[in-house]
């Protein structure tokens, strides 16, 4: 696994969660024993649901206002992540790659159309024939971020996600990059991070600001708008959205539209960023985390709304019935 760097974040930071404090918690503010608690944890993480202890707790099961029909609603991240993978249709996995290969994506996305960020310069191990400039080496990439044309821009790693390795270049001063965490470092130094952590490649963008309505929410950097689509009995819909709040101290991280381009995936995430110019799209994946879904509507993912959805679609892939491997109602 990538350590964390000086300049770079390229490692998640740990979580602290006081298992104990919230079994306590939930078990008071329900007015049971936290052995009925516990009980409920272990039944909904060794059943179909597949719900860990912590996600529990995070994902809002544990609040004392829901039913437990309601509770049966939620899905852990391993049962969430199955499901995704059935609603592709075998001999289609490949499409995986174009997703988690942020060049691919642009190339496509850009061929039809769909607005994106424009990308200033892409630092590659070797020179292959692409539409922007490639950077080769690390004093190549300091040349190009030392230069005054290419700022403000925003940097990310070709195969990567969640917003490791990113980071936001907004100026400079005589010798140093100004970063849109507020510190200013050599390009030497950035150049020398990137070229290491990240030889299979690295984007740099046009750096992208919020719309002012959300900008006064969050911040100037971007929180982009998650929006799953499905495709139900051949038609795209959208399936739910929510807007990705960024961390403290991170500088980064259409619908039907991104899908339609591709006929066989049955669900996609694309991360839209709300700006002055309009939405434009900055990321696309196949495997929508709907823990966020859990975190944002304080419901469980498979209700009665969303459920009958992703059986349709299940069905037409002969997944007609939970099985032991897909568990999911």
């Amino acid at each position: 696994m990538l350590k964390p760097g000086k300049i770079l974040v390229t490692d998640l930071p740990s979580r602290n969660f006081d298992f104990a404090k919230a079994l306590t918690w939930a078990a008071r503010a329900r007015g049971v024993s936290t052995i009925r608690i516990a009980l409920e944890i272990i039944a909904m993480s060794k059943g179909r649901q597949g719900l860990t202890p912590n996600e529990y707790f995070l994902s809002g099961a544990h609040r004392p206002q829901l039913t437990g029909a309601e509770r049966r609603e939620f899905l852990g991240l391993g049962v969430l992540t199955r499901l995704n993978r059935a609603l592709t249709p075998k001999g289609h996995e490949s499409l995986g790659g174009l997703f988690t290969d942020k060049v691919l994506t642009d190339l496509v996305l850009g061929a039809a159309g769909l607005p994106q960020a424009k990308v200033c310069a892409l630092a590659a191990p070797f020179r292959p024939e692409m539409p922007y400039r490639v950077l080769t080496g690390a004093a190549e990439i300091a040349g190009f971020l030392g230069e005054p044309g290419p700022l403000p821009v925003f940097g990310k790693p070709v195969h990567s996600s969640r917003g490791l390795g990113a980071i936001s270049i907004v100026g400079q001063t005589a010798d140093r990059l100004l970063l849109g965490n507020g510190r200013a470092v050599l390009p030497s130094a950035l150049a020398a991070e990137i070229d290491s952590a990240f030889p299979d490649g690295y984007l740099f963008q046009d750096l992208m600001l919020p719309h002012p309505a959300l900008a006064a929410i969050i911040g100037p950097v971007i929180g982009s708008v998650r929006i799953v689509t499905l495709r139900v009995g051949g038609e795209i819909k959208p399936l739910y959205a929510a807007i990705k709040m960024p961390r403290a101290g991170q500088m980064v991280d259409l619908a039907v539209s991104v899908q339609a381009l591709f006929r066989r995936q049955e669900s996609l995430k694309p991360d839209i960023a709300l700006t002055p110019d309009g939405p434009k799209i900055t990321a696309v994946n196949r495997n929508p985390s709907h823990g966020l879904y859990q975190k944002s509507f304080a419901r469980g993912f498979m209700n009665a709304e969303i459920a009958p959805q992703i059986s349709a679609v299940l069905a037409e892939f002969g997944h007609q019935k939970p099985t032991r491997a897909l568990r999911y109602q």
